[in-house]
């Protein structure tokens, strides 16, 4: 997935420019700030969502931190968690 994300930054952080002056054609305006702030709270945002997401599958997969050695099962469902979500949200970005 390392590839895939290095992509995505790269391709969307040179379109912030492009998205920048292309707003400032149709409206006469200036707003780089505005669209910087609103990239700053989706970043967060999504942050945000994800360790939430992740510590909900930690939990609801039966993580026990007393145990030396997790159980199969809560090694099963870890692993289908966190191989099935991001799969899943990658393959709807992709639609």
């Amino acid at each position: 997935n390392g590839p895939a994300m290095a992509g995505f930054w790269l391709v969307i952080l040179s379109m912030i420019g492009d998205a920048c002056d292309d707003d400032e054609h149709k409206t006469g305006q200036r707003r780089e700030g505005a669209l910087a702030a609103f990239i700053s709270f989706l970043n967060k945002l999504a942050a945000t969502v994800g360790a939430a997401v992740g510590g909900l599958a930690v939990s609801l997969s039966g993580f026990s931190a007393d145990l030396p050695v997790q159980t199969e099962r809560t090694l099963f469902w870890m692993k289908a968690v966190y191989i099935g979500i991001p799969t899943f949200s990658f393959a709807i970005v992709l639609l």
